[in-house]
This record gives structure tokens, C-alpha cells and sequence, in this order.
């Protein structure tokens, strides 16, 4: 006779002492209590550090809005002036382009770089 398994979640039988195995180890290393698909991926977080009268930034803004025709992401848009901090670090490198916390451009950008980050062809 074969050993009869109960399902953990469902309380339903197992076919497999495997994969019941399975099932409690994930729900013990993640705290799962459910069996849920992964999660689409989120849009990258943009942030885009450049101030008034810079050439650069214009350019690279630009380039954000030719991209953003092409992929969805969230942008913010700081003016490194409105904080000392910020221009201090920032000043001698705008424009500065972070996706997900990554610094990924910065100075003269180049749009074959800036599509490659977004991981566009």
C-alpha cells in the first residue's frame, strides 16, 4: 500500500512525498502560506539629476523622451540647486541618470548607451 500524503495549503492528497517536501520547505525559508505566480516586473525607477542652463541635461532630457516613447518608467527629475548636498556631488557630473538606485549616466550621454540601459535594441 502506498503512504498517503496530505497536502499542506489544501489538505488535499499529495502524489508525490516530493513534492510535499517541496512545499513545506518553501513555506518555511519564505513564511509562504500560499502558492502565488511571480509578480510582473515593476517600471525601472528613473531619476535624472540636472539644473537650468545646462546643454547637456537638454540633450539628455531629449533622450528620456525618445525613450519613454518606447518603455514605460517612472521618472523624477531633480534640480541639483534646490538642495547644497545634492550640488556639491552632482555639479561637475550633470546630467546624472540613476535607474533602480544605479548610477548608469552621467556627463555627455550617448543614446545608444541610454537605450542599452533600458535594454531596448
Amino acid at each position: 500500500m502506498l503512504p498517503f500524503f496530505m497536502h499542506p495549503y489544501r489538505l488535499l492528497p499529495c502524489n508525490s512525498p516530493f513534492v510535499c517536501v517541496i512545499i513545506r520547505v518553501k513555506r518555511l525559508v519564505y513564511g509562504e502560506t500560499s502558492v502565488t505566480r511571480a509578480k510582473e516586473p515593476s517600471q525601472p525607477r528613473v531619476t535624472f539629476y540636472t539644473k537650468a542652463g545646462c546643454h547637456l541635461c537638454d540633450e539628455a532630457r531629449d533622450m528620456l523622451d525618445d525613450i519613454a516613447a518606447q518603455s514605460d518608467f517612472e521618472l523624477t527629475e531633480v534640480d541639483i540647486r534646490s538642495n547644497p548636498k545634492l550640488f556639491e556631488e552632482y555639479r561637475y557630473r550633470i546630467p546624472v541618470i540613476i535607474i533602480n538606485d544605479d548610477t548608469i549616466l552621467e556627463g555627455r550621454i550617448d543614446f545608444s548607451n541610454l537605450a542599452k540601459a533600458f535594454q531596448l535594441p
